[in-house]
C-alpha cells in the first residue's frame, strides 16, 4: 500500500509523461532473456513472483539469496537493479550483477554503471562510477517542485534540504 504522498509522486510522474512515453513503458517486458556468445543472460528489474510483485527485498543481498530469488535457474548471468546499491557475485560460474543507479547515486558520488564483456566464453565485469554535477541535479529536482523532493534528495543524494 502506498501513502498519499507516494501516490502523489506517481500521479506527478504520470502527468509529466507523454502518451508515446506511456506506451513505450507499458510495452517493456518485466524480464528479458538473451544469449550472447553462448551465455544465457537474465535481465530483470528485480526478481518478481507469479503475480508480478517483487520478491523478498534484500537491499544488500547475498549470492545465495539472489540465486533463490530468480525463477530461471540455468542462466549464466543475472542483471538486475531496483535497490540502487551495486553488487557483484561470481558464484559457481553464475554472475549476479547490480550495477547500481545512474541517477540516484547512493554513497558513490556519481552515476553507477558497469561494462560487461563476454569474449571467447570468458565473462568480465568492470564496475564504474561516472562523476557528474550532483548539486546541479538536486537544484533541478527542487525547481521541478517534484513531490517529496526533500525525501528523494535525502535518500538518494544524502543531503537534508527539508529545513531549507
Amino acid at each position: 500500500p502506498l501513502s498519499e504522498e507516494e501516490k502523489g509522486t506517481h500521479r506527478w510522474n504520470h502527468a509529466n509523461l507523454t502518451d508515446e512515453q506511456k506506451v513505450f513503458i507499458q510495452n517493456l517486458p518485466n524480464r528479458d532473456v538473451i544469449e550472447v556468445e553462448g551465455k544465457k543472460i537474465v535481465l530483470e528489474h528485480y526478481p518478481m513472483d507469479e503475480k508480478g510483485k517483487f520478491k523478498t527485498f534484500h537491499k544488500l543481498p547475498t549470492a545465495e539469496q539472489l540465486e533463490k530469488s530468480f525463477d530461471i535457474k540455468d542462466a549464466d548471468i543475472y542483471l538486475f537493479g531496483h535497490t540502487h546499491v551495486r553488487c557483484f557475485y561470481n558464484e559457481n560460474n553464475k554472475y549476479f550483477i547490480n550495477p547500481g543507479s545512474l541517477g540516484c547515486p547512493i554513497n558513490v558520488g556519481g552515476a553507477s554503471c558497469g561494462i560487461l564483456t563476454i569474449e571467447d566464453g570468458d565473462i568480465d565485469y568492470e564496475q564504474l562510477t561516472v562523476e557528474y554535477d550532483i548539486d546541479k541535479v538536486i537544484g533541478e529536482i527542487k525547481e521541478l517542485n517534484y513531490p517529496l523532493n526533500w525525501f528523494m534528495i535525502k535518500v538518494f543524494y544524502g543531503k537534508n534540504i527539508k529545513d531549507e
